[in-house]
């Protein structure tokens, strides 16, 4: 390195490339299989969710915090898709909301208004 300069030779230059091409096809291929960039699915539906306010009356979809439970009275997920995505990443964006688990055990949803 000289004068702030990052010399390489043609071999790391190829290789750098070659890493970054097998990056890009990744990138590429999750985005053909209807996945977000953090490998969420992007098909994910929370309309069909009931979400209430804190007087345990209905949200509306404007409203900037609901929650719902996450599973039904038989211990079955809302949404599988979503229950899923949020046991592998925490929060997920869907449209204009982000989305987490809550409740002392994890059996409540959030939905906030994304940022």
């Amino acid at each position: 390195m000289s004068d702030g300069k990052v010399v390489l030779d043609a071999d790391q230059y190829l290789k750098l490339l070659d890493s970054l091409q097998k990056t890009l096809d990744e990138l590429r291929s999750i985005g053909a299989k209807g996945f977000t960039s953090r490998g969420v699915p992007a098909d994910i539906e929370i309309s069909a969710i009931n979400w209430m306010r804190k007087e345990k009356q209905p949200a509306a979809p404007g409203d900037k915090w609901a929650w719902a439970f996450a599973y039904d009275r038989d211990g079955n997920p809302v949404n599988a898709k979503l229950i899923d995505a949020l046991k592998r990443y925490e929060k997920v964006r869907v449209g204009d909301y982000e989305i987490s688990l809550g409740g002392r055990d994890g059996r409540l949803l959030n939905r906030r208004l994304a940022k």
